[in-house]
């Protein structure tokens, strides 16, 4: 049986192992999200995704692409936390789903992200300042998101 300081040692080894046959010289795994001016846009949802957020939890990632103005093309998500067990009245994407359809849904029915899809909205666009442990983000690190849908604009259509 080893003694727990060989332990650390072997751990300790392995570690900068691990470090030394990386290059450390990585490459961006992605580009920095979109970030434009607070405010009013609008835009179609042209992507609909269940992916893993902050701390593992899962969120529905609602994409939408600004239609008209300067940013026209520019994708932005709306992040909705998915929970586990049922939807509620207080939850996001509840809320968000009424507003885009228009109505609360019947008893019984089902809300689906794909509801949101092939429809344009009035969203309202704001920057993230704050990184998931609540530390302000440094003004070159900002990225704007959807705060929130404000409507669904009666027979608009997203060309994604």
């Amino acid at each position: 049986m080893k003694s727990k300081s060989n332990r650390n040692r072997t751990a300790r080894i392995h570690r900068d192992k691990a470090i030394d046959e990386h290059d450390t010289d990585s490459p961006i795994a992605e580009e920095m999200p979109a970030r434009i001016p607070a405010g009013t846009y609008e835009a179609g949802c042209c992507k609909v995704e269940i992916a893993k957020s902050f701390k593992g939890r899962r969120s529905l990632f609602i994409r939408f692409r600004i239609h008209g103005g300067d940013y026209s093309g520019t994708e932005l998500p709306l992040i909705c936390p998915y929970p586990n067990g049922k939807i509620r009245f207080r939850h996001k994407l509840y809320q968000q789903w009424c507003i885009a359809m228009g109505r609360p849904p019947t008893k019984g029915e089902r809300i689906s992200g794909k509801a949101f899809l092939g429809k344009l909205y009035r969203i309202r666009v704001r920057d993230t300042v704050k990184n998931s442990f609540g530390t302000p983000l440094p003004e070159y690190l900002r990225y704007s998101v959807v705060d929130s849908i404000e409507k669904t604009l009666v027979g608009g259509k997203c060309h994604a």
